[in-house]
């Protein structure tokens, strides 16, 4: 398809550019004319509505620790829900809504535990793409953002890179073979955190690790062949009165990725791929959960004309969840048979995790198409579709099996996604992008857990509608900017940061299921310089506002009648209260949000940069006896910020080695956070309690590593 030719920041028009030497008019001691020469240079358009950045770009990002992942917090339309911790919400959804990828593989998550780093290996990504709403065709099955990384292209030399920190060590090697029919590599990082912790705190245990492992083999000259394996685990142990380490939490995923590329022709290419999967995540002490998947998936492309390309695909993917304890899948015993023993896969706690994600297969359909048409050399329009159906067949209460002809059927639901995006070049150096797309996901847990799936099906698919309108502006000095104003409206979702707050509708249903609707809305600036430049960086700002549909209820006191009265402790009882619909500021809704990064080449293999970070506090409500009163999240917690730091220097070794020392440091000037309310009476003896802020941390991670490569 070509390579990628770049002007500054945005790639020139996918054409084909001619240019044509000759000579001028010859003379008698001039040489003869030369036969005419023309060099043909193929380029793409960057995707619209898309944010890319490369792992060169990222891996010098204070706070992100080389990995580019990680850097995804520092961009628009971002907001974590704790400082330094991988979990998101993008533009208002939950993190649970946003999906990852990996070479077009779905992943369940893409972090280690806590602030642990990515769970694949920096050297091996080339690049991150991040879409904030209105994705493309080919993505879909998620309501909120999705994070999809490539991989790099494999190598045609010896190649590999090591690093080794405080916390963990990591190795990539690569190489070709067959005289370069081939390539092979393998990676990896295993974290030495428990040794450390045995050390400073016995009686916790924090460990983790991952690995990858890629084959590839061209067949012919139009046909590559390959296998791509890799997977992640993280355990987090505590010791028991026994002295016995007991599991906390165990979360462990692994895919393996059989591809074939196929040229069809100059202008047309395809992949055919086979995945394989399998999730778990669970405790010592209570029922685990499983998910063991297999999807094939089809892609397609062809450039018709030089303004005219067009993509088409269609996957399936079948996911059997099952409840386990001691690596046992879980059933019920059967009607008449004894009632579970200590040695049985389903305990209490079992039966209330079956109750929200019970045992089922769950199998997804889905057919894509989007065209690519540069209609004038201004004007490029991107129409797609995607069409999804989604069915679930769940256990019989009884028989605890899904092969069973009497099992449940928990749905099958039908989606229609249909996304436009539109690129207009209004001058020679502003561009204008405009969007509007539908997502549907199933019901989703709050944040990504390996295995774990809501399986409320029957309930409905959870519903985005987003719009936006941005611009991108060439700037001097090698700056660009993104001013872009969005709103994103959801339908059912699933997001218990809401639903299970204080003001939420008093039911006697789970809230982890019960649904809530809301909207998202507000600006986007991206402010950014050219990586190639001797200093680099960017300003990434999001003004927007979050609300949530509520059933809340407000709750009636009077102190001057017996009616309500008092407690043991001297609260106020609330006399009556009364259900009302209002919209409400989300629990997670943050006004401002900033980041500031910079990095500086100092000259003979020194570099520094920084990162300032900042975000306003989330809402909360005011108290009477530990019960919301109206107005519902007219408060707000401190406002809280952090600055990074991260340092290197950088020698050479032979030919093509380097060899650098990295100085890191997450939040650097120890800020703490509020997370929380401590609340109680109010000690002068007023109706409503006195409530202060729960900080915590300070939350800090200094690192110092050696990092080498060849």
């Amino acid at each position: 398809m070509g390579g990628v030719l770049t002007a500054g920041r945005r790639p020139l028009p996918a054409v084909a550019f001619v240019f044509t030497s000759a000579l001028s008019r010859a003379t008698s001691a001039d040489p003869p004319p030369g036969p005419t020469e023309e060099i043909e240079v193929r380029g793409q358009r960057s995707e619209l509505g898309k944010t890319s950045l490369r792992a060169t770009e990222v891996r010098e990002l204070p706070g992100a620790f080389g990995d580019a992942f990680r850097a995804i917090e520092a961009l628009p339309g971002v907001t974590p829900i704790v400082s330094g911790l991988p979990f998101f919400y993008v533009r208002g959804a939950p993190p649970g809504n946003t999906g990852y990828y990996l070479d077009g593989v779905r992943v369940p998550l893409l972090y280690h535990l806590g602030f642990g780093p990515s769970v694949v290996h920096p050297g091996l990504v080339h690049h991150v793409d991040f879409y904030a709403g209105a994705v493309p065709a080919r993505f879909g099955r998620f309501a909120g953002g999705i994070l999809s990384g490539e991989t790099r292209a494999r190598a045609t030399d010896l190649h590999g890179e090591a690093s080794a920190r405080f916390v963990d060590a990591g190795v990539l090697v690569e190489t070709p073979f067959a005289d370069g029919r081939g390539s092979a590599l393998v990676a990896g990082r295993y974290s030495y955190t428990a040794l450390l912790l045995t050390l400073l705190a016995g009686d916790t245990r924090v460990d983790y690790w991952d690995y990858q492992a890629r084959v590839t083999w061209d067949v012919g000259p139009r046909d590559t062949i390959g296998a791509f394996l890799f997977g992640s685990y993280d355990f987090l142990g505590q010791r028991d009165r026994t002295g016995a380490m007991k599991e906390v939490l165990g979360t462990q995923f692994h895919r393996l990725d059989l591809r074939w590329d196929r040229r069809l022709a100059p202008d047309a290419d395809m992949r055919l791929a086979l995945t394989l999967g399998h999730d778990y995540t669970g405790t010592e002490s209570v029922t685990g959960v499983r998910d063991r998947s297999i999807g094939v998936r089809f892609a397609y492309e062809k450039r018709v004309s030089p303004t005219l390309r067009v993509r088409a695909g269609a996957d399936t993917i079948l996911d059997h969840y099952d409840l386990v304890t001691s690596a046992r899948p879980a059933r019920r015993p059967a009607p008449g048979a004894p009632g579970p023993d200590s040695g049985s896969a389903v305990d209490s706690s079992g039966n209330e995790t079956e109750r929200v994600y019970p045992p089922r297969n769950d199998v997804v359909t889905g057919l894509w198409a989007d065209v690519v048409w540069r209609i004038t050399p201004r004007v490029e329009i991107v129409p797609g579709l995607r069409a999804d159906h989604f069915g679930s067949v769940q256990s019989h209460p009884e028989l605890g099996d899904v092969r069973d002809p009497r099992a449940i059927r928990n749905g099958s639901v039908p989606s229609i996604d249909p996304r436009f995006a539109t690129r207009i070049q209004v001058s020679s150096g502003v561009t204008h992008v405009a969007q509007i797309g539908v997502s549907h996901q199933p019901p989703s847990f709050f944040v990504p857990v390996p295995g774990l799936q809501v399986g409320q099906l029957k309930s409905g698919l959870q519903t985005s509608i987003g719009v936006s309108h941005g611009l991108e502006i060439d700037l001097p000095w090698s700056f660009t900017a993104a001013p872009t104003v969005f709103v994103q409206n959801y339908l059912g979702m699933t997001d218990f940061a809401t639903s299970c707050n204080g003001t939420a509708r008093d039911t006697d249903d789970d809230c982890v299921n019960r649904r809530v609707t809301g909207r998202t809305y507000g600006l986007e600036l991206l402010v950014k310089r050219a990586i190639t430049a001797r200093w680099t960086g960017w300003i990434a700002y999001t003004l927007s506002r979050t609300t949530r549909q509520t059933h809340a209820l407000t709750y009636v006191y009077d102190a001057r009648t017996p009616l309500g009265g008092t407690d043991a402790n001297g609260a106020l009882r609330p006399i009556g209260r009364l259900a009302r619909t209002g919209e409400i500021a989300g629990e997670m809704d943050r006004t401002h949000v900033l980041n500031v990064v910079m990095s500086y080449d100092l000259g003979g293999g020194f570099r520094a940069g920084g990162r300032f970070f900042f975000y306003t506090g989330t809402p909360y409500s005011r108290e009477v006896s530990g019960l919301p009163l109206p107005p519902y999240n007219a408060e707000r917690m401190p406002s809280f910020h952090r600055v990074d730091a991260r340092f290197e220097k950088r020698w050479r070794a032979g030919k093509t080695g380097r060899v650098s020392l990295v100085l890191e440091w997450l939040n650097a000037t120890l800020r703490k956070e509020a997370v929380g309310l401590d609340c109680d009476r109010d000690p002068e003896g007023g109706p409503i309690d006195r409530c202060t802020p729960r900080m915590i941390g300070p939350i800090t991670v200094p690192s110092i590593g050696v990092e080498g490569g060849f």
